[in-house]
């Protein structure tokens, strides 16, 4: 599974969405994660963190935003 682009939505954070691997756990996989924070570490900051998350039928969608340093 692989982001290429982030859209931020204003108020929320950026979007990103995976599907649920399993049913009763519903944080991000693991390469979500590092790609997370890969962007928030190429924007200058410490570390990313959910904002908050949504299900939607066969979709989790979570935004995040960047935080430390940065900027």
């Amino acid at each position: 599974m692989s982001v290429d682009t982030y859209t931020f939505v204003e108020g929320r954070g950026y979007m990103v969405s995976w599907p649920p691997e399993e049913r009763f756990v519903i944080s991000p996989p693991d390469d979500i994660r590092k790609q997370m924070a890969a962007k928030c570490a190429n924007e200058g900051y410490i570390t990313a963190f959910i904002t908050s998350m949504e299900l939607h039928d066969d979709q989790i969608i979570g935004y995040f935003l960047c935080r430390g340093i940065g900027g």
